[in-house]
């Protein structure tokens, strides 16, 4: 399963919001409770950007989806706590990003750069992204974002840049670039403005430039490091991003709350995808409607993600399946917790069979530890819980009762994890699948 490349990690995050945004469903019954067990709820905030130290060399925890032109010659590794890039092929990418998106909304993201003189001459350039081109509300016609603020360094310059939804581009600065009073750049938001900012240490900031922006909300984080086809090898370092500090709480799996009570998703899933496949909201149910995939040549496929990862230790996490897809082997529902390249816990519905399935990092599936008939009356409500004593998959008739298919303790549990919810199909009969109450008690 993928959302946007399968944006699952674990990373070190830092806060700088006080609140759960965008929670639905108090009329309805309210959050559902965390597990007897879980203690009582510790403050936590929505996140709000990636930090990293590099004080380990483990570049795939926090930027799993890393990658390189030429993996036998261009390279990207941490050492001596930086993150040092090469390009040592003509014409190549060295793509370093974030499997999440972050709340950005306000806030400003800032590293230290060294070139070590190697994008002199045009011979390359360091592109910084905060992009925020995601899918999001207007669903019906596929509507996507497109914003986003732009670091360019190349031969004597450096420059900001802020993109907008239609693709209108403002330069923030140009500068003759300063390694010494460039050493340090910010970018981000400052109340209506998009600001640029640089620092010779890190601490005394200078504004460089700025421009009227509408603001951005979730952002996932870039580096691209390219070599010119004429130019020499390029070699570039970042470290300190954001000071390197990690701070803040990530919010319990089950403070993720809708019941798709409006007429559109809201901006808690701005992660999520769709090929071919179409989500709706309406009647207080999500719909995901999957045509006949001939017309289009690949099979159709919906994801969706929540814009930010959740805690599952000691919480939960719940969907009601209010219509699932027709019997059918080219047909598949999966709810599932995970971090990319690392531990995922599913749910999966096909053909007719619903299946239980605890995959831990770097080893093989391995057989599922539920595997039977569905009962569509008795087992549309599912859960993935997480307590002292192991992660549990349960369902429900009635989102009150439940009953546990599988307890799993031999693998750990998402630390921090998206929430997901895929529906696939390559069949040629169209069908619809309906969901409702993520995480809401029935009333």
């Amino acid at each position: 399963m993928n959302a946007r490349g399968a944006v699952f990690a674990s990373i070190a995050l830092v806060s700088g919001c006080d609140r759960v945004f965008g929670v639905h469903g108090a009329a309805d019954g309210g959050p559902i409770d965390a597990p007897a067990d879980a203690g009582p709820i510790e403050p936590c905030s929505s996140i709000t950007m990636l930090s990293d130290p590099f004080d380990t060399d483990d570049i795939a925890t926090r930027w799993p989806t890393s990658y390189a032109t030429n993996d036998l010659t261009d390279k990207y590794l941490v050492k001596d706590n930086e993150l040092q890039l090469f390009n040592l092929v003509p014409d190549g990418h060295v793509i370093i990003s974030s499997p999440f998106f972050f709340d950005f909304r306000g806030k400003k993201f800032s590293f230290k750069l060294t070139d070590n003189g190697s994008l002199a001459n045009n011979a390359g350039q360091l592109v910084f992204s905060l992009d925020s081109t995601h899918f999001v509300h207007d669903v019906a016609n596929n509507a996507r974002r497109q914003r986003h603020l732009d670091i360019y360094r190349f031969g004597t310059r450096i420059q900001a840049r802020a993109t907008t939804d239609s693709g209108s581009i403002a330069m923030l600065a140009d500068l003759d670039y300063d390694p010494t009073a460039h050493a340090y750049v910010r970018i981000g938001l400052e109340g209506t403005q998009a600001v640029f900012e640089t620092s010779p240490d890190g601490v005394a900031w200078k504004k460089q430039g700025s421009t009227l922006y509408d603001g951005m909300d979730f952002v996932q984080v870039k580096f691209d490091a390219y070599r010119n086809p004429l130019g020499g090898e390029v070699a570039v370092s970042i470290s300190d991003i954001l000071g390197g500090v990690a701070n803040g709480t990530a919010c319990k799996m089950n403070t993720l709350v809708d019941t798709f009570d409006g007429t559109e998703l809201t901006e808690l899933w701005a992660n999520s995808v769709q090929n071919i496949a179409t989500m709706s909201v309406g009647n207080g149910l999500l719909h995901v409607d999957t045509p006949d995939f001939r017309a289009a040549g690949t099979p159709s496929l919906a994801v969706l993600a929540s814009s930010l990862p959740y805690d599952l230790s000691n919480s939960e996490v719940v969907i009601d399946v209010v219509q699932p897809l027709a019997v059918d082997a080219a047909k598949y529902i999966r709810f599932a917790i995970g971090e990319y390249a690392k531990n995922d816990l599913q749910m999966t519905l096909t053909n007719g069979r619903l299946t239980v399935l605890a995959v831990q990092a770097g080893q093989p599936p391995g057989s599922p530890l539920y595997d039977q008939l569905y009962d569509p009356a008795t087992q549309h409500w599912w859960r993935i819980q997480n307590t002292t004593a192991g992660t549990t998959f349960d369902v429900s008739a009635d989102g009150k009762t439940w009953a546990t298919l599988a307890l799993n303790v031999s693998t750990t549990p998402p630390a921090i994890g998206l929430v997901t919810m895929a529906v696939g199909s390559g069949s040629p009969d169209p069908d619809e699948a309906r969901f409702d109450n993520v995480n809401s008690a029935p009333p």
